[in-house]
């Protein structure tokens, strides 16, 4: 081992000497990697973040409601019977529904549910998510939520659990805790008093799957029929196909760009190794097999690499990736030490992989009996 090192110190040595423009263009193609590596994960990181909050998207439809005095407020009445008249096929495949109208503190009364069979049923999936994050201490029953019993969830500090207090001038009782927020409470929907009214950010009809034209065409027919002008229908959550395609070109135009970087690198290796021939006829002379050579090889080419793939990292850190968060912000918190440690193993690994088998491939005898025959060594 301590000759193996001794060798690749000396061949670095002798590189350094005689070969300093080729060596230089090795440094300056991995320091280029080092930086497009990190580079092409951010984008891709980007593009799938993006695609997960579009695809969020696709499943909620948000009806708002129109400010103007002219129209009329939407009251729980008006509200009632929307939802009922929606069609069992579209309710079914509801998650949620959401609604809200302010409280006397500043605040909002929100309720959440959703409707089989036309029965009002709490919310599972908001009620689950919200008790294993630990935000919420008790829920509404089922009975509860279909009845309209007058039952609400309050923030923690506000009161306990079997406590009355007064929520839009109506007599509550406690029966959960939450610590979501200090002016926000949660009550069942036909718990609110008729006079109740809505703001305009409407109500929030939340998918289970992504919206088809036939689900947005008749849940926007009801609200219209319905509610009239007071309903503000969006237009059909879409994937924002430019968008996503830029990102696609950038994710493989930076990979083209980074093959391109470990080919130019590979083929001035090549060059050094064809003018170190007669040094390595020698070493297989001696008695080092094919398979030894290339692993020294190998391991000459990674400590080659690594400097300034590292370099790049740096680079790519404190220089670049600040400039990317202003135009990829989904890449906050992305890039840790264990992400830059995971790309060079990963990229030193394939690389060495392909590198050894090619040189494998091409380590042959005949070589060294041609070098031999014309008294080179």
């Amino acid at each position: 081992m301590r000759v193996f090192a001794k060798i690749l110190k000396n061949n670095l040595h002798i590189l350094r000497v005689r070969e300093r423009f080729i060596l230089s263009l090795i440094l300056l193609c991995s320091v280029c990697t080092g930086i497009m590596m990190p580079l092409i994960y951010g984008v891709y990181c980007n593009y799938r973040e993006k695609i997960n909050a579009q695809l969020y998207e696709l499943v909620l439809l948000q009806i708002g409601f129109s400010g103007d005095k002219r129209e009329g407020e939407v009251s729980k009445e008006l509200l009632n019977e929307f939802f009922l008249s929606l069609p069992e096929e579209v309710t079914d495949q509801v998650d949620m529904f959401f609604v809200r109208c302010a409280n006397e503190r500043d605040g909002y009364v929100e309720c959440r549910f959703s409707l089989k069979d036309q029965k009002y049923e709490p919310c599972l999936k908001f009620r689950d998510n919200l008790l294993q994050s630990g935000i919420l201490n008790g829920y509404f029953s089922a009975e509860e939520e279909e009845s309209g019993e007058p039952v609400a969830i309050v923030f923690q500090d506000r009161a306990e659990v079997g406590e009355e207090i007064e929520i839009l001038g109506k007599k509550y009782r406690v029966t959960g805790t939450h610590n979501w927020g200090d002016n926000l409470d949660l009550v069942p929907f036909l718990s609110l008093d008729e006079a109740a009214k809505f703001d305009d950010y409407g109500v929030t009809l939340a998918f289970g799957k992504r919206i088809t034209t036939e689900q947005f065409k008749t849940v926007a027919d009801t609200a219209r029929a319905v509610l009239g002008n007071r309903a503000v229908i969006p237009d059909m959550p879409r994937l924002d196909q430019y968008q996503l395609s830029f990102y696609k070109a950038m994710i493989l135009l930076a990979g083209l760009v980074g093959i391109s970087l470990s080919l130019n690198y590979i083929i001035m290796y090549q060059y050094i190794i064809h003018i170190r021939r007669k040094e390595l006829a020698v070493f297989l002379i001696c008695g080092m097999t094919s398979g030894r050579a290339v692993l020294f090889l190998m391991a000459e080419c990674a400590v080659l690499l690594s400097p300034g793939i590292l370099l790049g990292f740096g680079l790519f850190h404190f220089l670049c990736r600040p400039l990317l968060y202003r135009w990829m912000p989904y890449l906050q918190g992305s890039y840790r030490a264990e992400t830059y440690a995971f790309m060079l193993i990963a990229f030193i690994a394939v690389f060495e992989l392909i590198f050894g088998s090619a040189e494998k491939a091409m380590m042959r005898k005949k070589e060294i009996g041609d070098i031999l025959k014309k008294g080179k060594v």
